[in-house]
């Protein structure tokens, strides 16, 4: 039963991933080329500026570990969707508060950055509450 669960999963979160990795890639690209995202301020305490690999990493495992929780939601809980719903919507709103930690990081790149994380959190949130049967 529960196996049955976590593969009916699949699809969803191949859906989202998919819409995260292309609209965030389109946004890091637009914010690039538009000077929103400084490609010479380090985003990482080594040094590292801020890329396109990251963001591709940074839309697929959220994603993968929404699986597991929604999974695990969907095993434990009886209205587990609208739980999952709060859950993703209070992760959200914390995530807000991380590109706002990095010294120096230009605040439309913040934004941008933050456009980015609900972007990730909306495919979730649709595909697996909308999507999910």
């Amino acid at each position: 039963m529960s196996y049955s669960r976590l593969k009916l999963l699949v699809d969803p979160a191949l859906r989202a991933m998919i819409t995260s990795v292309v609209i965030n890639t389109a946004l890091y690209f637009t914010g690039t080329t538009m000077g929103i995202i400084s490609l010479d301020v380090p985003v990482t305490p080594d040094g590292q500026v801020f890329s396109l690999p990251p963001v591709i990493v940074a839309s697929i495992i959220p994603i993968i570990l929404a699986v597991l929780i929604f999974w695990a939601m969907s095993l434990w809980m009886t209205f587990y969707k609208r739980w999952f719903l709060v859950l993703a919507s209070v992760l959200l709103v914390v995530s807000f508060l991380s590109p706002f930690s990095v010294p120096q990081i230009p605040f439309g790149m913040a934004l941008l950055l933050n456009l980015m994380h609900v972007i990730v959190a909306g495919s979730v949130m649709y595909f697996f509450h909308f999507k999910y049967n």
